[in-house]
C-alpha cells in the first residue's frame, strides 16, 4: 500500500504543467503525511507503550522548545531596543543625512540605509533596500499586516489600507518600520507607554493627526512628521499667556487633531531638540488675581 501511494506522488509531481510549483506546494504537504504514517505504522507495529512514551516526549520536547523560543525572541527584542535607545544620542550628534537639500536624521539605526545627495550609495552605507530580517515577526506580508490592523484599530490610529500596506511592506527592507512594527507587538497599559522611545514623534504623529502621510523611507517619514509637528505646535505656541491644555485646545479645533498634554509636549520636545524651539509664555496668575480685585472693587463702589 505504501509503495502505491509513493508512486502516486511521484507521478503527481513529474506529470503535467508548472512542475516546480507541484514540487514546492504538494511536496511538503505529501511527503510529509507520508512519512509521519509510516513513522506512526512502525511505532505501532513494536509494541503498545512504545509508541504512547515517542507521542509523548515528542510533544514535551516540542513544547518546551517553542517556549524557549518565544522567551529567547522576547529577550532579543528587548536587548535590541535599549540598544537602539542607548545609541540614539550619539548617532543623533555624530551623523547626520541631507535628503532633497534639507538636513534630518534618523533618530536611530535607520541612518545607515538611506541615499547621499548624488543618488548613489556611500562604501559605509548599505543598499537601503537590502533584506532586514526580524526574530519576532513573522516572514508572511499578512501576518504583519494583521499586527499592524490590529494595533491601529485598538489605539484608533486611522491607518488607511494602503498605509498599512505600506508599513508592512518596509518592515522588509527598513530597520526603523521593522521596529515599529516589532513594537506593535507587544502589549501597552496606556497609549503613552507606546510613546516612549526614540521615535515617540513618529508614534505621536501616526496617533494625533487623523489624516497621516506614511512613507516607506525612515528619514524621509521622519521629515514629514517634523513639519507636521512644527506647524501646529508653532501655531499653538504663538498666543501670550495660555495654558498648556488651552494651547493644545486651540490645536485640536485648527488641525482636528487629538493631542493630549503628553503627547503635546513629546512633540515640543522632539522639536526642541531638532532646534525648533518654540516659546511659550505662562499664565500670569498674580496679575489676574489683581485685576480681577479691581474689577470687583469697582463694581463695589459703584453699587455703593
Amino acid at each position: 500500500m505504501s509503495i502505491i501511494i509513493l508512486l502516486i506522488f511521484i507521478g503527481i509531481i513529474t506529470k503535467g504543467t508548472n512542475q516546480d510549483r507541484r514540487r514546492s506546494d504538494i511536496f511538503k504537504k505529501v511527503i510529509t503525511a507520508y512519512v509521519g504514517i509510516s513513522v506512526l505504522a512502525g511505532l505501532l507495529s513494536s509494541g503498545g507503550f512504545v509508541p504512547i512514551a515517542v507521542i509523548g516526549f515528542l510533544i514535551w520536547y516540542f513544547t518546551r522548545k517553542k517556549q524557549r523560543s518565544e522567551k529567547s525572541r522576547w529577550q532579543e527584542w528587548q536587548e535590541s531596543y535599549e540598544q537602539g535607545r542607548r545609541n540614539a544620542a550619539d548617532q543623533k550628534a555624530s551623523y547626520s543625512h541631507s535628503y532633497g537639500g534639507q538636513q534630518a536624521s534618523a533618530g536611530y539605526r535607520e541612518n545607515s540605509e538611506n541615499r547621499t545627495n548624488r543618488g548613489q550609495y556611500s562604501k559605509t552605507q548599505p543598499n537601503p533596500m537590502s533584506k532586514v530580517e526580524s526574530a519576532l515577526l513573522a516572514r508572511p506580508i499578512a501576518k504583519r499586516k494583521k499586527v499592524i490592523q490590529e494595533f491601529n484599530g485598538k489605539y484608533d490610529l486611522t491607518l488607511t489600507d494602503a498605509e498599512v500596506q505600506r508599513i508592512a511592506e518596509a518592515s522588509y527592507v527598513s530597520e526603523g518600520w521593522k521596529r515599529e512594527v516589532e513594537a506593535m507587538t507587544q502589549k501597552y497599559d496606556t497609549v503613552g507607554q507606546w510613546f516612549q522611545g526614540p521615535t515617540g514623534w513618529l508614534r505621536v504623529y501616526i496617533y494625533v493627526f487623523r489624516i497621516q502621510n506614511i512613507s516607506s523611507d525612515f528619514v524621509m517619514q521622519e521629515q514629514i512628521c517634523t513639519e507636521a509637528l512644527d506647524e501646529a505646535v508653532a501655531y499653538g505656541c504663538e498666543p501670550d499667556g495660555l495654558s498648556i491644555d488651552e494651547r493644545v485646545s486651540l490645536i485640536n479645533k485648527r488641525y482636528f487633531t487629538c493631542f493630549d498634554e503628553m503627547s503635546f509636549m513629546i512633540a515640543w520636545r522632539f522639536l526642541q531638540q531638532r532646534g525648533r524651539e518654540h516659546k511659550m509664555t505662562q499664565p500670569d496668575l498674580v496679575r489676574n488675581v489683581d485685576d480681577d480685585l479691581e474689577e470687583l472693587e469697582k463694581k463695589y463702589r459703584e453699587g455703593a
